[in-house]
């Protein structure tokens, strides 16, 4: 860059080559951001979008047995989607800022200071300000302004390079056509830009027509739902959370109800669409529940959805903003129930709720007959933690029960909640307990122990789970090892002994 630099007339110097650089970047930005939202919006390019965020696992190596070509170009896709968008909206503009550094560092070049030094400072700089910058944008820009608004104040920076070039071609600056320029192509982007919501708005999808769009943005992400009187999607930071209603959900909770002997005072990690804490309240044994969720931008914006405030109004309820882990940490009490259903495993930072630890945190936290259910969507590792940590444990379909003491169910115990859904969706609710397999019963600590034998636990500081593609591998490992490979022959199972 600096030979480069130096070859160039003084019209061209280092300085004007910068600040076409930072305006480059502004012009990247206004087409990717116009363009990705109109294509998006109006033709085909949409199917694109929506694949990407109707999935959970990027990449997905898994392929059914029978397969079309066009569900064949689907998973191919999910083998690169993340590199589309990252290519699409930040690979010229990153490479336009990087070969920013070495222009602002011959700026500093002096003899006396030296090219060390000089580079040093720039460099010291140039990290100062990205994390002022980065705090400035995520803590007050984007809470205030929004995502499409935050966007159009940095093209307007961006822009505002235009005037600090002090020639093109060799000509002198023309001030007056730059501000005519400007104030076209300015008016030109504001009236094309999207509005704010917009862009997320055209990302999920309204699953039923009529649908408004409720949206709140904070430090903490971006929460989006589709409200429809009594129907209502949740999305946080692009992954659906939860909808309702959904008597899938309901039937969990108050299958979990059946188990606790006791239900006086519960423990809810995680809100999602609130379906979980409906149904605890539902429940005339209930003295007081307490729900823990990590997102105020998801509680402040489903306030907004009649039926959910209702909920939240319960005197029965209180309600703490703050990480799940840390609460149980700080906190003294004892439950009766504690539910877990916050985070898919193959998430970041789902492992702070799926480790060997936090399990011992969430025993230490029940009652001296307390029940933990926690969901589970990943089959091996999750029951091989969990063995590990509570001394009684039963697996069932889509989920985990674990105690200090024999488990035990009564089905007259969630009775009473049941009996206050109404008939449409309790019908649903004792077909799926009739039905589902999500519900059946798989086996108790040994079983789960034997079953899951050569497989690693989740720890702190090894978060296997979060690490799928690994675990897919030593998954197909495992079958090569131990599986049968005969559809339908069951593994024997005997009694087994472990050690946590």
């Amino acid at each position: 860059m600096g030979r480069y630099v130096e070859r160039k007339s003084s019209a061209h110097n280092a300085r004007n080559l910068f600040c076409l650089l930072q305006l480059f970047v502004a012009i990247c930005v206004i087409v990717t951001f116009v363009g990705y939202y109109y294509l998006t919006k109006f033709t085909d390019f949409g199917i694109l979008t929506r694949a990407s965020f109707g999935a959970e696992v990027h990449p997905n190596f898994s392929l059914p047995k029978v397969i079309s070509v066009e569900e064949f170009a689907v998973r191919l896709y999910f083998l690169v989607d993340v590199f589309v968008w990252s290519g699409l909206f930040v690979l010229l503009p990153t490479i336009a800022m990087g070969a920013g550094f070495p222009l602002i560092a011959s700026f500093a070049y002096s003899e006396h200071a030296g090219a060390g030094r000089t580079a040093g400072t720039v460099y010291c700089f140039n990290v100062v300000g990205n994390a002022i910058g980065g705090l400035i944008t995520g803590f007050i820009l984007l809470p205030v302004l929004g995502t499409e608004q935050t966007v159009l104040v940095f093209i307007g920076i961006g822009g505002s390079f235009l005037f600090m070039i002090s020639a093109t071609l060799g000509r002198p600056p023309l001030v007056l056509r730059r501000v005519a320029t400007a104030a076209v192509v300015g008016c030109t982007v504001i009236l094309l830009f999207p509005g704010r919501g917009d862009l997320y708005s055209i990302i999920h999808t309204c699953p039923t027509p009529g649908s408004s769009v409720l949206l709140e943005e904070g430090f903490d992400g971006v929460v989006l739902a589709h409200d429809k009187g009594d129907r209502v999607q949740v999305y946080i930071n692009g992954m659906l959370h939860g909808s309702r209603p959904s008597s899938f959900h309901a039937a969990l909770a108050l299958k979990a109800i059946e188990f606790a002997p006791h239900l006086e005072n519960a423990l809810i990690i995680g809100f999602g669409s609130g379906i979980f804490l409906d149904a605890l309240l539902k429940s005339n044994q209930l003295k007081q529940v307490t729900l823990v969720e990590l997102s105020p931008s998801l509680m402040k914006n489903l306030e907004k959805v009649p039926p959910i405030r209702e909920i939240m109004l319960d005197p029965r309820l209180r309600i703490i903003v703050d990480d799940g882990r840390r609460f149980l940490i700080r906190t003294k009490q004892k439950f009766d129930l504690i539910m877990l259903d916050p985070l898919r495993s193959i998430e970041a930072y789902s492992n702070n709720l799926n480790s060997r630890e936090f399990c011992r945190l969430v025993l230490d936290r029940l009652a001296d007959d307390g029940i933990a259910f926690m969901w589970q969507d990943e089959q091996k590792v999750l029951s091989r933690t969990r063995a590990s940590v509570f001394p009684y444990l039963q697996k069932h379909g889509a989920f985990c029960l674990g105690s200090r003491t024999p488990i035990s169910q009564d089905v007259r115990r969630a009775g009473g909640a049941l009996s206050k859904y109404p008939a449409p969706e309790r019908e649903a609710i004792e077909a799926l307990f009739r039905t589902s397999s999500a519900f059946g019963y798989e086996g108790d600590k040994d079983y789960l122990v034997f079953h899951t034998r050569g497989y690693p636990v989740n720890e702190d500081w090894r978060p296997v789970t979060e690490y799928f593609l690994g675990l897919i591998a030593i998954e197909k490992f495992k079958k090569l090892l131990i599986g049968s490979g005969q559809p339908g022959k069951v593994e024997p199972y005997r009694r087994w002994d472990m050690r946590p």
